[in-house]
């Protein structure tokens, strides 16, 4: 559906109550059972998952796009919280990154809105040029889905525009990569994890200067560290090396090249993890890389993902990193 100026309409399922103390009858059971089996079959049906997350979609460019909303009970009758969108990886789902990052907790606790978006055919187009996947070969623009969906919640949920955020794993940081580059008018700051900048994109100049996070395991065997293709058999696109993907941002952002370093975990057996942060002057502007030596293609502190990624640290949790670095920052 569209409004009179061709904007997405927020639609957000409606839940199913079924009230245990009222005896039916055995006719009306069965409108009951229909009414259930017809909701299943509709794709804006919400199965139970918890009271306070909802699936919603809006109309862009013609097509219905899908996310999944998450607000705390604390924020559901206050205008002002901050918004954070949360992308998958290539072939994962909304409520896959949901379980692997545990955003919604952190939002519990921190007070702020969470909406995790859902790509076309399950890829978002982040600028690789790959033309095995649907939103690739047909160029679909995943930057003015975002945007819509972000002016949608502003309009709708009333949440502070100048607190916006957004972060991603793998496919889903490279998105985030590409969005600091053309969204960053409405993002406060990004962050990506397991991902680098595409090639592609080096040539672009950001809109205006943004905060930036990436959280990376030098062993990552599908996003190379040291850049290159994309992929276990390499043929996913090509990025940039994780430090000259710190170098753009750093440049585009006017930081000083002089970092402050530290070492958040010291290991003898691997697994170290080390923080370099750069700063622009007194504008608040960072960017920051944490690296997690001999780290595989993880989010740290997550859960487990399959063994041919590599290895996983849980000595320190990504989600809580990247919630505490979006709320210092706002755009």
């Amino acid at each position: 559906m569209r409004d009179g100026n061709g904007a997405g309409q927020l639609r957000l399922a409606p839940f199913l109550f079924m009230p245990g103390s009222v005896t039916f009858l055995p006719v009306t059971i069965l409108i009951l059972l229909v009414l259930v089996g017809w909701l299943l079959s509709t794709p804006l049906f919400l199965a139970p998952r918890a009271i306070d997350d909802e699936k919603g979609s809006i109309v862009y460019q013609g097509r219905k796009r899908s996310f999944l909303l998450h607000i705390p009970e604390k924020v559901r009758e206050k205008k002002g919280a901050p918004l954070v969108l949360v992308l998958h990886g290539g072939g994962g789902t909304p409520e896959a990154v949901a379980r692997l990052t545990g955003f919604s907790k952190l939002a519990d606790k921190e007070g702020f809105i969470v909406v995790y978006p859902e790509a076309v055919n399950r890829h978002w187009n982040d600028g690789r040029d790959v033309k095995r996947f649907l939103s690739h070969r047909e160029n679909i623009d995943d930057v003015g889905f975002i945007a819509r969906l972000i002016d949608t919640l502003i309009r709708k949920l009333e949440v502070d525009s100048t607190r916006v955020y957004a972060v991603g794993m793998s496919n889903g940081g490279m998105m985030c990569q590409r969005l600091g580059c053309e969204l960053s008018s409405k993002l406060a700051a990004f962050a990506s994890v397991g991902a680098s900048l595409p090639e592609n994109l080096t040539g672009q100049k950001p809109v205006m200067p943004i905060s930036v996070l990436m959280i990376n395991g030098t062993a990552d065997p599908i996003v190379p560290f040291n850049g290159g293709g994309v992929g276990l058999h390499a043929k996913r696109g090509r990025v940039v090396s994780v430090p000259k993907a710190i170098e753009f941002w750093v440049k585009a952002n006017g930081c000083d090249s002089q970092p402050h370093a530290t070492t958040l975990v010291k290991s003898d057996t691997g697994l170290a993890v080390h923080k370099t942060v750069y700063r622009a002057g007194q504008s608040g502007i960072e960017v920051v890389l944490i690296t997690v030596e001999g780290g595989g293609h993880t989010w740290p502190g997550g859960k487990e993902r399959p063994r041919h990624f590599g290895r996983l640290t849980d000595a320190v949790n990504a989600t809580e990193i990247i919630g505490e670095f979006f709320l210092r920052h706002r755009r």
